[in-house]
């Protein structure tokens, strides 16, 4: 039986990232070339979060990083709380709850700036743990595990990126993925999380591994 679901936020839980990539570029509309920089930033498979990308663009233009990321934080998480307020996912976990599922977030987010968002949503009362960066997606779900005396047979990764995907497999549970990307890959591939509510959907992801 799937006791555990441990869900990817951004692009699962919420489309929030065309939020986030968008916001970068609202927040430094005021600084001549930073559109520019921001393309070539985002070509480097190497960079890293929010703090990385403005001290390069600081490095760069001479803006400041400090601020640009604390307005940065600002935007993404008026307009996510925002959509998150309009959106049925609060409903599709009290299902998943009314199951008898226990249910956590892993998050490729600093955890520091997630959990500080998502105490101001209805949302943080339905998980029994927010987990993210630094840590990888194997250990957060790893800790998950021996914490809640757990086996990896109990549980499923949800998630939209590769990094969750990678993680799931490194840890040894099963894997459901949001998207094409993911088929044949994926145990089970679904269009969003709406999928998880529909009758019998657990039976068919236990009966997958």
């Amino acid at each position: 039986m799937i006791r555990t679901i441990v869900f990817d936020f951004d692009g699962t839980l919420i489309d929030s990232n065309e939020i986030k990539l968008s916001a970068f570029y609202e927040v430094t509309a005021h600084i001549p070339g930073a559109g520019a920089e921001l393309d070539r930033i985002f070509q480097d498979p190497n960079r890293r979060d929010r703090y990385d990308i403005f001290a390069a663009l600081q490095a760069r233009l001479g803006s400041d990083a400090a601020n640009l990321t604390k307005a940065y934080g600002e935007r993404c998480e008026r307009v996510i709380l925002d959509e998150l307020e309009k959106s049925h996912v609060t409903e599709i976990l009290d299902k998943l709850k009314s199951e008898g599922r226990k249910l956590f977030i892993a998050s490729a987010t600093p955890e520091v700036n997630l959990v500080a968002m998502l105490d101001k949503s209805e949302l943080v009362t339905r998980f029994e743990g927010i987990y993210a960066r630094p840590a990888g997606k194997a250990d957060i779900l790893k800790r998950i595990m021996e914490e809640h005396d757990l086996q990896t047979s109990e549980m499923v990764m949800v998630g939209d990126g590769e990094d969750d995907f990678r993680g799931a497999k490194e840890f040894g549970c099963r894997f459901i993925g949001i998207g094409r990307l993911f088929a044949g890959r994926a145990d089970i591939v679904i269009d969003s999380v709406e999928a998880l509510i529909r009758p019998g959907f657990f039976d068919i992801v236990a009966a997958s591994g």
